[in-house]
């Protein structure tokens, strides 16, 4: 879909520099322009990947393994002596469950403050750029090497081979600060090969969640519909089209929120589960999930990550994905008008009145 995006993108390009490309070669942007606009583009680059970092990763993380924690309080003696004690009224009323940290963004990056600073909303950040740049770089070895047909193989295989990696970006995102450097807290082969079966359930889930709407892409045919295919479409050919792209984005949506989403979450917990007993977490978690989990060699398994994981935190995790979501949408319209402000200052209005007055006349 990016590919296609992006093909009709040069069409556009091409169609406009067909029509301008002559008065456009005459305008050379001034170097300061230029210099305004790559500050721009970094500028975006860097408060996109600040926002997807902390609350599209770090965050939901902790959405993933905090537990509701329930506050018991002693009941007050009632000024009757006479009157007969509700036993069932009495639990309801003083088992409270406090509310989670993760339920707003606003306490969660308080706690991250209070725990490390601003820094601390990047906190894991080392360990994951390395991570992340090792996986690529052998991810690209592997994809050389296996056949085109195992697509989402070589993704697969990276995941598995550095799943101690990212085991040791949870357990620093979860945990309070440590004196150790993150190398140090990476665990060992013995915990690898713990989690080697999950890592590969959700790579395995994160692949079916691209590849699938992506194959759906190609057998609907809507790739291979050119500009001037849609011009001799007739209104029922455009809504089937139509149709076809919202199926399309409904099954997208459902394979992130029923197979990726939850295999994430699974991953996340069972690393939880092989945090080591002396280091501590910055939010509420049930070291036992449910007893699930009663001796420091034990780990969750896949089935009971998901089954000890609440229905109120899977809401919680969408709606903390959710705002990620819109966050990002913010920002890139921020800064999409910011640039046309800048395009404006840099090339003048008297020349965008003389290409807009080009363009009517050429559509006269």
């Amino acid at each position: 879909m990016i590919g296609r995006l992006l093909s009709r993108g040069q069409d556009v390009a091409g169609h406009f520099a067909d029509k301008y490309g002559y008065k456009m070669q005459e305008f050379k942007p001034p170097v300061w322009g230029v210099v305004l606009v790559a500050i721009t583009a970094f500028a975006y680059l860097l408060a996109s990947f600040a926002i997807e970092y902390t609350f599209s990763h770090l965050i939901p993380s902790l959405v993933m393994v905090e537990s509701t924690e329930a506050v018991l309080f002693e009941p007050i003696e009632k000024e009757d002596p006479d009157a007969i004690p509700d036993s069932k009224l009495e639990q309801e009323l003083f088992l409270i469950k406090q509310q989670p940290i993760t339920s707003s963004f606003c306490r969660t990056i308080k706690l991250l403050h209070s725990v490390g600073g601003f820094c601390a909303r990047f906190r894991g950040l080392s360990v994951y750029v390395f991570s992340s740049v090792l996986a690529a770089s052998v991810n690209h070895s592997v994809a050389a090497i296996i056949p085109l047909s195992a697509i989402g193989i070589s993704e697969i295989i990276t995941a598995v081979l550095f799943a101690n990696l990212w085991m040791a970006w949870t357990h620093i995102v979860i945990s309070a600060p440590s004196e150790l450097p993150w190398f140090r807290r990476v665990p060992t082969y013995q915990s690898w090969k713990k989690i080697a079966g999950p890592t590969a359930y959700a790579a395995v889930a994160e692949q079916i969640s691209v590849l699938f709407p992506v194959g759906l892409i190609l057998v609907s045919g809507i790739a291979d519909i050119s500009p001037e295919d849609r011009k001799n479409m007739s209104s029922t050919e455009r809504h089937i089209v139509v149709l076809k792209t919202i199926g399309i984005i409904i099954t997208t949506f459902a394979t992130l929120l029923f197979v990726a989403l939850p295999a994430r979450v699974a991953l996340t917990r069972i690393h939880a589960s092989l945090l080591p007993e002396d280091q501590k977490t910055i939010v509420p978690v049930d070291r036992s999930f449910s007893g699930k989990v009663n001796d420091m060699d034990e780990h969750l398994t896949i089935r009971d990550a998901l089954k000890t994981f609440e229905r109120s935190s899977r809401i919680r995790l969408i709606k903390t994905y959710a705002k990620g979501f819109f966050m990002q949408v913010a920002l890139a319209m921020v800064f999409f008008t910011i640039v046309a402000g800048e395009v404006v200052l840099i090339i003048g209005p008297s020349k965008i009145m003389e290409f807009g007055c080009m363009g009517g006349v050429s559509a006269e």
